[in-house]
């Protein structure tokens, strides 16, 4: 889904594979319960899309972020390949 977007908006014909990833505004109620309840921001549901992303690009995650704009979370992935 992820990989697919990134395809039909022409990012990686232009600048090629992505090395952060970042999802502002989540609204997702389940990964914001989980970030809530302490599970680390790669073992939510959303970190779980994440990874697979990563997968399909050939890469691996190497450092998660999340925080807080607005009262707007967000979720950020540094990725390696």
């Amino acid at each position: 889904m992820i990989v697919d977007a990134l395809e039909m908006a022409g990012v990686l014909k232009t600048t090629g594979k992505p090395t952060k990833i970042r999802l502002s505004g989540i609204l997702e109620k389940r990964t914001l319960q989980q970030i809530k309840d302490g599970v680390s921001v790669e073992n939510t549901r959303l970190g779980d899309t994440l990874k697979n992303a990563i997968n399909v690009l050939g890469g691996r995650p190497s450092s998660w972020k999340t925080g807080k704009i607005d009262e707007a979370r967000w979720i950020e992935v540094t990725i390696s390949y």
